[in-house]
């Protein structure tokens, strides 16, 4: 008897070892998964500070998101995400194609730096281009439909080093901006990789929108050409401090058309020069 409680009782402890250990290995999981598929989206290099799948409260955390630079930029990096979390099951990951109800990321520092000609945006939206083109996204990988993506507390810092002129630095804010039905249209959802694309698109689109009386105009022109000459990722729905900007992607209005107005009217503003009808 005694040898089979203690039989018993080993049992049940290497049952719960193992459970430790596979909650590790999924928040381990979960924190490479980040990592490597924003590297891949962005084209350079990825850290995240701390990724948590949690069992009990249904809830996925991640902070410290650092998204360095590309070569030859000076700023401490090119965005950092303080805190992002959704309420997830495991039953949920489990689906080939995972509903999230609401992404939450909040306290976000991007830089733009254009320096001797060159700028760091535009070298992540030529390797997201590249990327579109020449690297489907995987058509078994696991797939997110976001029914809203909320992100708030945006800190935009701007530093421009012409050639031969001296360093310039602008700094903005934006309180909030909110993505819904990402990756609905396609009715396949989107992979990790394009769900970071999408972000950046956003955030983007969100800076040309706001930065009529703040930015140089140069800057603007710039950006939204760049932006302009990136394809669409997927489809979404984006609205900026509680102004709807329009309906982009495959199903709805074009990012490249879009940008195109904002390109022809430079120096009057920003705000409203999108659109407010969601069905375009």
């Amino acid at each position: 008897m005694k040898l089979m409680l203690r039989i018993g009782i080993g049992v049940v402890v290497i049952l719960l070892v193992a459970v430790l250990v596979g909650v590790l290995m999924i928040d381990g999981i979960a924190k490479r998964a980040v990592e490597q598929n924003s590297t891949q989206a962005l084209g350079v290099s990825t850290t995240l500070d701390r990724a948590n799948v949690g069992i009990r409260d249904r809830r996925f955390t991640m902070a410290g998101l650092d998204i360095s630079n590309p070569d030859g930029f000076d700023t401490p990096h090119f965005l950092k995400l303080d805190d992002g979390h959704v309420d997830v099951t495991l039953g949920t990951l489990r689906k080939e194609t995972v509903e999230l109800p609401t992404l939450y990321l909040e306290g976000i520092d991007i830089h733009l730096e254009q320096k001797e000609g060159r700028s760091n945006y535009k070298v992540i939206l030529d390797h997201m281009e590249k990327m579109r083109e020449e690297t489907p996204a995987d058509p078994d990988g696991k797939k997110f439909i976001v029914r809203e993506l909320v992100i708030r507390d945006i800190n935009v810092h701007v530093d421009l080093l012409p050639v031969g002129g001296s360093l310039s630095q602008l700094d903005m804010v934006i309180d909030e901006i909110i993505l819904t039905d990402v990756g609905t249209e396609t009715d396949r959802g989107v992979v990790l990789r394009e769900l970071s694309g999408v972000i950046i698109q956003s955030l983007f689109l969100a800076i040309l929108n706001r930065g009529g009386d703040v930015l140089p105009d140069d800057l603007l022109k710039d950006l939204g050409g760049a932006l302009a000459s990136v394809g669409e990722i997927a489809d979404f729905k984006l609205e900026v401090a509680g102004e709807a900007l329009g309906h982009f992607g495959e199903a709805g209005r074009s990012i490249g058309e879009s940008v195109g107005g904002v390109l022809e009217d430079i120096g009057g503003g920003f705000r409203g020069l999108f659109g407010n009808d969601d069905d375009d």
